[in-house]
């Protein structure tokens, strides 16, 4: 694959990916003591769509970029892990019920979706 090829399939699977995460934040956790938008979805993202989702980040930080990818996604993933515990400890909204999901899902769903928008906007801002 030429250089002109790699470089816009990489920004295009990180477009990709930067939608997918937003998606999956946006309509399947619950934010600020709000229902969920759509509570159908929880079983399609949960732990083994997580697992999936990281490993492919890896696959890409891997295949298109360099060693720092990593520490950024790292970062990402550090800082998802936080939001997810606290989304479904209501640490951090204590408004509403608690959500319908595990405390495992919005770990793993919500650290998944965050490193790979760090990811996607350092590739898309030149940085990766």
């Amino acid at each position: 694959m030429n250089n002109l090829a790699k470089g816009n399939l990489k920004g295009l699977l990180a477009i990709g990916m930067l939608v997918l995460a937003g998606f999956i934040i946006i309509f399947t956790f619950q934010l600020r003591g709000g229902g969920l938008i759509l509570p159908s979805l929880i079983s399609v993202f949960g732990v083994k769509f997580g697992l999936i989702f990281t490993v492919f980040q890896i696959g890409y930080c891997y295949y298109f970029c360099e060693k720092k990818a990593f520490w950024w996604m790292t970062g990402g993933l550090l800082l998802g892990f936080v939001g997810g515990y606290l989304n479904v400890t209501k640490i951090l909204f204590p408004i509403g019920p608690l959500p319908p999901y595990s405390l495992g899902r919005a770990v793993l769903m919500m650290g998944g979706c965050v490193s790979a928008i760090v990811i996607a906007i350092g590739v898309l801002k030149g940085k990766l």
